[in-house]
């Protein structure tokens, strides 16, 4: 259906040539650090002053504004406090998204925003980077979309508690009857109903509602730690203003993650073994920079990062200055350690034309190299976690990272 929105909206506006990400570009912000990475499109809606004010001045806008908030508070009394029956109330259907794609796409052309919107925003942005050859009305439809279907995934998931992509790690914290979930929920909808109002936009209520439903889970993963590049990454940063790229075999050493699962291990034991490869392989000079990834992954809400932790492991026991070091703490599967490394070089200003060195564990690189791995990136991410992969050692390969690993996907909201 989203795709099919996407194309009968193109067009409405002219064919844009795929434009690059721009390393200056800096995003606006919400009150929510999770908002802006998930739903990044709602976050322009709602911050950018002409785009919000013609949404609110648009009557089809407003009434569906309106009608939501009339069913939510018809739900709160119908539904006699069954949880799942007032989650179900936030979800978009798709006769609803299309119905709002379409409203969406006629005010902002009408109102000359879609420029303004796309290609001041969107596109120098890069989260958008998998619709960059779509017409600038085509990528705006995509993204209305896409962030209808990455509401309804996070109330699937975590306010329906059904089973996400990765159960182990992702599941909703609360079990089915859970008298706390069900007292937690008809709170939720209450105080939703209490502090919405005439300013609300059309999805404000079921956008504010997904982001409860993580709240509510204690799943703030994406808001951790940032700003990294002021924070845990800002000497690695500011070194990497410094480098010459071109004189250095590859501009960085991704190391990927192996999350442990014992509750009170900082790190796995293939972690250990990792860090004793990037430390050899730094001392043989072969990259100015190494990528340390995983996120607060395993086992589930574990306190501990592992990006952190192999940092810590290298800085303390083997002695690499922390200006070498980049850490990704989001990534939660071999897939965003590849993409999420990509997101780190182009922010640090290295060429992301030139292969990476990745070292990791004899299992873990074949696994990589392997063909199931690759048909699991076009599965999970939509496109090629790499390119040119060559084989170098039982340990290391190389390989070219793609610029649409900028692209940032809802449908993973704990690392998009």
């Amino acid at each position: 259906m989203a795709g099919a929105l996407a194309m009968a909206l193109a067009g409405l506006g002219a064919q844009a040539g795929p434009a690059a990400p721009a390393r200056d570009y800096r995003p606006i912000a919400s009150a929510s650090l999770v908002q802006d990475k998930d739903f990044y499109l709602l976050t322009l809606l709602e911050g950018l002053p002409r785009a919000r004010a013609a949404i609110l001045a648009d009557p089809a806008l407003q009434a569906e504004a309106q009608a939501r908030r009339a069913a939510v508070a018809a739900a709160r009394r119908a539904c006699e406090g069954d949880p799942d029956c007032l989650v179900e109330a936030y979800l978009w259907s798709d006769e609803a998204t299309a119905r709002v794609g379409r409203a969406l796409l006629a005010r902002l052309s009408a109102a000359g925003l879609i420029d303004e919107i796309v290609e001041r925003h969107m596109r120098p942005s890069g989260r958008f980077a998998r619709y960059a050859a779509m017409s600038d009305a085509g990528l705006l439809a995509q993204a209305w979309a896409d962030a209808a279907a990455g509401m309804n995934h996070i109330l699937r998931v975590w306010g329906l508690g059904e089973a996400p992509l990765y159960p182990l790690i992702d599941s909703r914290s609360y079990p089915p009857g859970d008298r706390m979930w069900k007292d937690a929920v008809g709170d939720q909808i209450d105080v939703a109903l209490e502090t919405s109002g005439a300013d609300d936009l059309f999805f404000s209520l079921p956008l504010r509602a997904a982001l409860d439903m993580l709240d509510m889970n204690d799943r703030d993963e994406p808001a951790r730690l940032e700003p990294l590049s002021a924070g845990e990454n800002a000497s690695a940063m500011a070194f990497a203003r410094t480098i010459d790229w071109r004189a250095w075999s590859y501009p960085a050493m991704l190391i990927p993650g192996r999350s442990p699962t014992l509750a009170d291990n900082p790190l796995s034991p293939e972690a250990k073994m990792k860090m004793r490869l990037a430390a050899r392989r730094y001392a043989q000079g072969v990259a100015p920079l190494i990528i340390v990834s995983g996120g607060y992954v395993s086992p589930s809400q574990t306190r501990f990062a592992e990006a952190l932790e192999m940092k810590r492991s290298l800085m303390t026991v083997y002695g690499i200055p922390e200006r070498a070091i980049l850490v990704d703490p989001y990534a939660r599967h071999t897939t965003t350690n590849l993409r999420n490394a990509a997101r780190l070089l182009f922010e640090a200003g290295a060429p992301l034309d030139r292969p990476i060195l990745v070292t990791t564990t004899a299992y873990q690189s074949r696994y990589i190299e392997a063909p199931p791995f690759q048909a699991r990136c076009l599965r999970e991410l939509g496109y090629p976690c790499f390119s040119d992969l060559e084989r170098l050692s039982m340990f290391d390969t190389s390989l070219r990272l793609p610029p649409v690993s900028l692209h940032r996907d809802a449908r993973d909201p704990l690392d998009p």
